[in-house]
């Protein structure tokens, strides 16, 4: 977990560089790019969940045993 974590901040590191050089070009007969600014990021995280999506046969799936909700009030009940 914690290498996801790492690469979420070093997603976020490289976005806030490269979003305003993507913002700063002109496209459309505009001056500012706002849609390539948000598109690359929106196609980006489309991608993400296709190939979030095409890994779920791969998941283990157990079913759920006993009462959950039980489960977490004693959760809540130790924190």
């Amino acid at each position: 977990m914690v290498i996801s974590g790492s690469l979420i901040n070093v997603g976020a590191f490289f976005a806030a560089i490269i979003t305003p050089i993507f913002r700063s070009w002109s496209c459309l007969g505009e001056d500012n790019c706002y849609p390539l600014a948000f598109g690359i990021p929106m196609i980006l995280m489309l991608l993400s969940i296709i190939l979030f999506i095409s890994g779920s046969f791969w998941y283990k799936k157990p079913k759920p045993q006993g009462n959950i909700l039980s489960d977490v009030f004693k959760v809540i009940r130790v924190g």
